[in-house]
Formats: structure tokens, C-alpha cells, sequence
């Protein structure tokens, strides 16, 4: 490039800048309700109501009781940087707010037709006294006149991106941008329990949380979002240190998914994907729960605002702790804490030391770690029967890679062999086989069907309906016959001859919770792939048969299947000390 064809530098457009601040903003329709309903929770509100139409595309309207905005401050309200959360300095050092960086509205407005009506509560008296202010995309002059209402805030948002086509066309379909909204619903459900919270699309209910003020309450709201199953399955934990407290709710380790869309970590309020945080939770998990399985969980950290930065990404996500190995290492602990409590024998199989573990209970930087609080579990603690670690030796069969000598736990086939103990993992070992099965039938065209003789109905979940067309037409290469019964479930009417033996029901909701990861590249999602989910979900309890002639019979199948360096690749080799 010579000298004439260098760009030069030029301070940008007002009207180009704002378009890309508020891109950092608005992603989609999801991201004004997230942005909105955290204006509402920061100005106090205990009632919020949203209303949808065609996936937040057409209309979105969020009215809630909060504080409400007075006349002279509405103008103010939509311009950039504009915020009642911080003054200072100081306060950016120790924000305590959803909101603080004043963009939110400003960004909404700029791409839409928006209005903001609002009243404020004179003397603690309500009053109908409120204004209105409305404007039309960047350019346009903003409008005050006055309304009825009482005190609180309503905000409406039409016709999103009305004014930059390309981003508009980048939208996904209404029940995508929906499903979208619904997950942003369900993580401030689970973030304040003391909310009124409900979400209406073209009028009709989708989401209704009444305030849950007892822990009776609290405990529906989460069944509610998790299903019926998991507090049945999970422990309720509450630890403290100090300036640390951790508490919520986790899953047992059997009771796992091969996806993430039930996990939500909240600090301070504020729901967050962190890497930190991820990390020691798998860390925590690591020693009790399968390679590729996933647990549940509701996590509440509550820290010394000073002490975490929430000021490092564009949509607050993701956050940044003063003492993040303190945090860290007392995430970890206080999840196996809880873990040990419940199931006091624990497998030893190939469990790696952990270099982050905490040392006579000091932290960071001599810190104590000793918990002020014990955990409380409430599932009743019980000792697991541990089996017997090996099987008798009478019958034994002589394979390739040696002997059949038992099993560890239900979890693991133990194989006598030349060079000592061989331990595969009987969930990942069936799943592999039943996977090669699958794709060998699908590439011979050999995958047969088999109808039932009652057709099953699955109800799905209420995030899941808005795949529920694709996820038929993908399943339908694979074996299955779907129809929809009602607005959320499905009409098992045949399956793959392949999987005449397992638990459709389960299968088929496993698999829709994972297409709703990836709802957004659906046209391209691949059959391998999704075998690899039917396979996963099949085999996703504990072996149950754990027979000598049934673990034989595995063994075997392995052997016809994959090659003997496969088979070792699955497998962990124990030397036997020498005679």
C-alpha cells in the first residue's frame, strides 16, 4: 500500500457510532428484555409483566412498579451515558446495580420505535399524574406529552431494527427469538425469588412466577424451571467464609445431563458465564460424575461488591475477582463439601491429584477457609453400599484383552489382563457401541424403523416448542416418526429398530434439550452429531445388568466392534506390582 491509498484517520459519525454501541447492546430482541428488566429490578420493582409480539420483533412492552422516572428526567433518560446508578469514581469501583454504564435505553431507542411512560410516587401517595416521552429511531426529536399511569415504568419497543435492515434480516424466526426471551425470563425467575414475574406472547401466558417468599415456594419456582425431578435429586447447600458466601442448590453426580442448559451461576445477583467459575465447578465434579456428563445447578455467590469487577464485557457476563484463587478454591470445597456429605465412599479409580485444593484450610494469602456456617443438605446423608470391587472367578471367559473378572460401582468393566488391570467405563463403552451401530445402519442404509404398537406422547419443555418442526425433520432422517400431539409435545409413533429396548421418553427429551443449544445452526446440524445425542441419551443411566454373563457379553461386542488399540484408548491400564 503506498502512501495516497493509506486511510486516514477520522473521528467517526455520531449517527455510525451510536449504531455501534448500541450493536454491543442490542443483539436481539432478548437483549432489550435483558437490558429493560434490569432497569426495572434497579428501580426496586416487585412486579414485572412482558408483553411479545412475534418474537419481540413486532412488540415488546415491559411494565413494572418500580420508582418510576420523573417529567424533567425522561428527555434525560434516553440519552447516552446518561444513568442514575454512579456518580463517581468510587462508585464504579463498587457497583451494586444491574445497570450502571446509562447505554441501555439509549441504544433501544436508536433502533426502534420506542416510548418510555413513567410516574414517580409523591409523598408515598400513588398517583395517575405520569409522562410520556417517544421517539423514532436515532434522528428523531424526542416527544413529551402526558399520560395515565401508575407509578412505575413501562417501556415499549416497536418494530426492532426498523431502521437498519441488515440487522434485522440476521433475526432468527419468532419462536427462536422467543425461546431466547424465555431463557432470559428463567434466569431472573431464579434471581430474585421475592419477584412477581410474568411473560405473555401475543397475549397468551408463557412464564407466571408469583413471589415465592417461603423456602416451600422457592423450591417450585425451581422445579418449575428444572422440572419436577431435580430437587429430588439434588442437595441444598449454604456456606459461608468470610466476605464469601456460596448457596443454592447442586445436582447428586448420577442425577447428570450431556448438556449445559441447566446451569446458572449468579453473583451478587447478577447471572454470569465465567470461565473461573466453570472451572471449579468441573473441578469440584471431577472425580464423581462421567467424562461428557454435565450436573445441574442454581449457585448464588454473594461477595463484597469491591471485591469483583463487573466492568470487563460489553453485556456483563462475564466479571473479574480481586482474589480469584480464593474464590475459586472456595467454590471447589464447598461443592465437594457437599458432595462428601451425601455419599460418604466415593470411587478411586484413576482420580488425579488437584493442585488448587486447599492446604489446613488457608487460602490466599494466609486467609482462613475454616466455614463459619456448616452445609446444610437437605436430602437426608446416607453411606452408598459399596460392592464388591471383584467378582468371583469361577466361569471366567478368556478374551482377546484378557479375563472378565467383575465390575467397580455399576460404573466400570474390570478386565484381568497380560499387563494388570484393565477399568473401561461401562456408560461410555455401551454408548460407543450402540453409536457405531447407529452410523453403521445409517451409511448402509440399514437403519430400520419399528412402529409402535401405542404411540407414546412426550411433553416437552416449555423453551423447547419453538424447535419442535426442525427437530422432527432431523429425527426423521434417523429412524424416527414425530407429530406434534399438542402446543408442547410430540407423538412418538416409530423408532429405530436399534433402540426397541430403551426409554423413548427420555431419549426424545434429551435430544430436544440439545438441539435448543444449537437452535440457531439447525439447517446445518449434522446426523453424526446428532447420533452421538441418541446414543448419550440411551445410555444415560446406571447399568443395571452387571451380570458376569452380561459384562462377557460387552466385552465381546467391544471386541467385534472397534480395535484392540480402541478398546484401549477407552480403557485405563492399572499395573499389578510385580511378585
Amino acid at each position: 500500500m503506498n502512501q495516497m491509498d493509506k486511510p486516514k484517520i477520522k473521528r467517526l459519525a455520531p449517527q455510525l457510532a451510536s449504531q455501534i454501541a448500541a450493536g454491543e447492546v442490542v443483539e436481539r430482541p432478548a437483549s432489550v428484555v435483558k437490558e429493560c428488566l434490569e432497569n426495572s429490578l434497579d428501580a426496586g420493582a416487585t412486579r414485572i409483566e412482558v408483553d411479545i409480539e412475534k418474537g419481540g420483533k413486532q412488540l415488546i412492552r415491559i411494565r413494572d412498579n418500580g420508582c418510576g422516572i420523573s417529567k424533567d428526567e425522561l428527555p434525560l433518560a434516553l440519552a447516552q451515558h446518561a444513568t442514575s446508578k454512579i456518580a463517581t469514581l468510587d462508585d464504579l469501583a463498587k457497583i451494586t446495580s444491574l445497570g450502571f454504564r446509562g447505554e441501555a435505553l439509549a441504544s433501544i431507542s436508536s433502533i426502534s420505535r420506542f416510548a418510555l411512560t413513567s410516574a414517580t410516587q409523591a409523598d408515598g401517595q400513588e398517583t395517575n399524574t405520569a409522562w410520556r416521552v417517544q421517539v423514532e429511531g436515532q434522528n428523531s426529536q424526542a416527544k413529551l406529552t402526558p399520560a395515565a399511569h401508575p407509578p412505575g415504568t413501562t417501556i415499549e419497543v416497536h418494530d426492532l431494527f426498523f431502521n437498519t435492515p441488515a440487522r434485522r434480516k440476521f433475526l432468527r424466526t419468532d419462536k427462536t427469538e422467543l425461546s431466547h426471551i424465555e431463557e432470559i425470563i428463567k434466569r431472573l425467575a431464579l434471581s430474585r425469588f421475592d419477584l412477581d414475574l410474568c411473560l405473555r406472547h401475543h397475549n397468551k401466558i408463557v412464564y407466571q412466577f408469583k413471589a415465592a417468599a417461603t423456602e416451600i415456594a422457592r423450591e417450585q419456582r425451581i422445579a418449575k424451571i428444572f422440572g419436577g425431578g431435580f430437587l429430588k435429586q439434588a442437595l441444598a447447600l449454604d456456606m459461608s467464609i468470610e466476605g464469601l458466601r456460596l448457596w443454592g442448590w447442586i445436582s447428586l453426580p448420577e442425577f447428570s445431563r450431556s448438556q449445559t442448559d441447566l446451569q446458572y451461576f449468579y453473583v451478587n445477583g447478577r447471572i454470569i458465564r465465567d470461565r473461573l467459575i466453570n472451572h471449579a465447578i468441573r473441578q469440584a465434579y471431577a472425580d464423581v460424575i462421567h467424562p461428557g456428563r454435565q450436573p445441574l445447578f442454581a449457585l448464588y455467590l454473594e461477595i463484597d461488591p469491591s471485591n469483583v469487577d463487573v466492568n470487563v464485557h460489553p453485556t456483563k457476563h462475564e466479571v473479574r475477582f480481586r482474589e480469584s484463587r480464593l474464590v475459586h478454591d472456595f467454590i471447589v470445597k464447598s461443592l465437594q463439601d457437599a458432595l462428601a456429605c451425601e455419599n460418604s465412599v466415593q470411587p478411586k479409580i484413576n482420580m488425579p491429584e488437584t493442585d488448587l485444593s486447599f492446604q489446613k484450610n488457608q487460602g490466599i494469602q494466609g486467609k482462613k477457609v475454616e466455614p463459619q456456617k456448616s452445609i446444610r443438605v437437605t436430602k437426608p446423608t446416607k453411606a452408598n453400599q459399596v460392592q464388591e470391587t471383584l467378582a468371583s472367578y469361577q466361569a471366567l471367559s478368556q478374551t482377546t484383552l484378557g479375563r472378565v473378572i467383575g465390575h467397580a460401582h455399576q460404573q466400570h468393566l474390570l478386565i484381568e489382563h497380560i499387563d494388570g488391570l484393565l477399568s473401561i467405563d461401562l456408560m461410555i463403552a455401551q454408548q460407543k457401541l450402540l453409536f457405531a451401530k447407529l452410523q453403521q445402519a445409517l451409511q448402509t442404509n440399514a437403519l430400520h424403523t419399528q412402529p409402535l404398537l401405542m404411540p407414546t406422547t412426550v411433553t416437552l419443555a416449555a423453551s423447547h416448542i419453538s424447535i419442535i418442526d426442525a427437530a422432527c425433520d432431523h429425527l426423521a432422517k434417523v429412524g424416527f416418526e414425530l407429530t406434534r400431539s399438542d402446543e408442547n409435545a410430540v407423538l412418538v409413533r416409530s423408532i429405530p429398530k436399534l433402540l426397541r429396548d430403551t426409554q423413548i421418553t427420555h431419549i426424545i427429551q434429551a435430544i430436544f434439550a440439545k438441539l435448543y443449544e444449537h437452535r440457531d445452526e439447525l439447517t446445518t446440524f449434522d446426523l453424526e452429531a446428532l447420533l452421538i445425542v441418541i446414543s448419550q441419551a440411551a445410555v444415560d443411566n446406571k447399568i443395571n445388568d452387571v451380570s458376569l454373563a452380561k459384562l462377557e457379553q460387552l466385552l465381546t461386542q467391544l471386541e467385534a466392534t472397534f480395535s484392540v488399540q480402541a478398546i484401549m484408548q477407552m480403557a485405563t491400564l492399572i499395573p499389578l506390582a510385580a511378585k
